[in-house]
């Protein structure tokens, strides 16, 4: 099947999330549909209704209507062994996934070889898991990462935040003034290009090492290359 579209279903959907080869979407009443490949059933989307959904490499995980969460796909290094609880956020990763709990604490699972797994004390709003690190919006909306530090992807910068996505060796958030903050791959000696101005929304792809971001006029940036 291919990996750019939902051959075969019509609908609409409300949200969407890409993961390695294959993606799946929330339709508007709730359930599931995913298409590309399905080697380890990762487009095999499960029963039920969803609030929010994250694909990683070769596995998604989800939060259900009742705040359940429910992972499919390949459970290497466990990362579709969902936990128990009620959580209202979810990130799938490369080999791992965190999710926030009705609390506010963070619960990670899957690979935890450089501590990408090791969720942090405190209380958060919002998580986002790359490729071996993750990093998540606490409620004072500073940030905090974790995990594989090799190009100081793990090493946020001061200052407060609204929105946060990690990648492969790098992370970038949006800043409460609406500015676009981004660092790791401290290592290869990365020429930047963070574009001045106020934005909306970021994102960082887990396998490459470049990143965009929405202006608040709604046109897409190229934000850095490493």
């Amino acid at each position: 099947m291919s990996q750019s579209g939902p051959l075969g279903t019509d609908g609409t959907f409300t949200a969407i999330s890409a993961g390695n080869e294959f993606s799946c979407g929330i339709r508007a009443d709730r359930t599931v549909v995913c298409w590309g490949s399905n080697g380890s059933g990762q487009s095999d989307a499960p029963e039920g209704t969803f609030t929010t959904i994250s694909s990683g490499h070769e596995h998604s995980c989800g939060v259900k209507s009742g705040g359940s969460v429910a992972c499919w796909g390949s459970n290497g290094e466990g990362r579709s062994d969902a936990p128990e609880g009620t959580f209202t956020t979810i990130s799938s990763g490369h080999e791992h996934s965190c999710g926030v709990k009705s609390g506010g604490s963070v619960v990670c699972w899957g690979s935890n070889g450089s501590g990408q797994s090791d969720a942090p004390e405190g209380t958060f709003t919002i998580i986002s898991s790359g490729y071996k690190h993750s990093c998540g919006i606490k409620t004072d909306r500073t940030v905090a990462c974790w995990g594989d530090n090799e190009t100081g992807q793990s090493d946020p910068p001061e200052g407060t935040f609204t929105i946060i996505s990690s990648g492969y060796k790098h992370s970038c958030g949006i800043k409460t003034d609406r500015t676009v903050a981004c660092w790791g791959n401290r290592s290869y000696q990365p020429v930047k290009r963070i574009p001045p101005g106020q934005f909306t929304h970021v994102a960082v792809p887990t396998y490459f090492g470049h990143s965009y971001a929405i202006s608040a006029d709604g046109v897409v940036e190229y934000v850095v290359w490493w």
